[in-house]
């Protein structure tokens, strides 16, 4: 894994101070239909920017944007025709897409000993600070701040995208749309930085 191409862009990125520009470019890029890779990347990149403004060291930096980008590997296992549905989602279909924290964590956890804060990343991304979140409910510092960051991310990359239930928000409608309904959900260290980035 320390070889791996990931790893290898992300050092490239983060080295030659690209985050500003690739961020810009992601975020302005107009994109037909959201998939789970496009998200990723957003995700990624929203993440990046965070611990820079959190000045994140160079190894803190590769372990989030490695963990940004593997994430939602879980969600590859839930069917298309469930991820497209239009409009309200059954209880069924909520149950099902509430699994992929945990699918994430499984699979990672395959990559061995060494990665198992990667897993344990994975699966705490919906958890929230104030216990609201899944698959645990996890409060606080039970929560990894990576996944805190990358949980934060998320909300605001896919509130800015178009989604097959409802149209995409404007960036500063996201944004107060997720300090509105925070009400402690994420800790504040992160929500300052995200807002200054």
């Amino acid at each position: 894994m320390m070889n791996s191409p990931v790893l290898s862009e992300l050092h490239t990125i983060i080295d030659k101070e690209l985050i500003d520009g690739l961020y810009e470019y992601t975020m302005s890029e107009i994109k037909d239909g959201e998939d789970i890779f496009t998200h990723t990347v957003d995700v990624t990149f929203t993440c990046l920017k965070i611990g820079k403004g959190m000045n994140y060291d160079m190894k803190r930096m590769l372990r989030l944007g490695l963990a940004a980008f593997l994430e939602n590997v879980g969600m590859y296992k839930i069917p298309k025709s469930t991820l497209s549905i239009k409009g309200k989602l059954s209880k069924n279909d909520i149950t099902l897409i509430r699994k992929h924290p945990q699918t994430s964590h499984d699979i990672l956890l395959t990559l061995g000993e060494r990665y198992t804060w990667l897993a344990e990343a994975a699966r705490s991304i919906h958890e929230r600070a104030d216990g609201s979140g899944y698959p645990s409910g996890l409060k606080e510092n039970e929560i990894p701040e990576i996944s805190a960051i990358i949980g934060l991310a998320d909300i605001y990359c896919a509130m800015i995208r178009n989604r097959p239930y409802r149209d995409k928000f404007i960036q500063t409608d996201a944004i107060k749309a997720i300090l509105e309904a925070d009400k402690g959900q994420f800790p504040s260290k992160i929500l300052k930085n995200f807002l200054n980035q």
